[in-house]
């Protein structure tokens, strides 16, 4: 009589695409925590600029609803051109407005108020946290 026990590694070659997939669902949910972080740093005068952030992938953006928003707020609002998109596997927080440039680097009158900065290094920590549940779930 004999014993063994039989492994199978079938499943394996889906992996790549799992990985991907899951890591581009990691850093679009982490995105959108730093656009929560952004908004609530933001300066509000017309609410124009917070209303102006948007995300931009790969896959797409949300340009368009960011340009809709704002000019709902303040109709004469400046909108600025949609950044480029990004590489697969990255993204990109922006704002709208020209006003978002103002605050976040400031003028020769006034200080920066950074708002997009900080919210993405406060987000940093959870997109760690987030990849490192995607290797958990692998």
């Amino acid at each position: 009589m004999s014993f063994g026990v039989t492994l199978d590694m079938g499943g394996l070659d889906d992996l790549p695409e799992i990985f991907a997939r899951k890591t581009q669902e990691a850093l679009l949910r982490t995105l959108e925590t730093a656009e929560g972080y952004a908004a609530d740093l933001a300066h509000i005068q017309t609410g124009a600029m917070r209303a102006g952030l948007y995300i931009s992938t790969a896959e797409g953006s949300t340009y368009e609803a960011a340009v809709a928003a704002a000019r709902a707020l303040s109709p004469t609002v400046e909108i600025l051109p949609e950044v480029p998109r990004p590489e697969p596997g990255r993204g990109i927080l922006a704002d709208c407005t020209a006003q978002g440039v103002f605050e976040e680097f400031g003028t020769s009158k006034r200080a920066p108020h950074p708002f997009l900065g900080p919210a993405a290094m406060q987000a940093e920590p959870v997109f760690r946290e987030r990849l490192e549940d995607v290797g958990r779930s692998l």
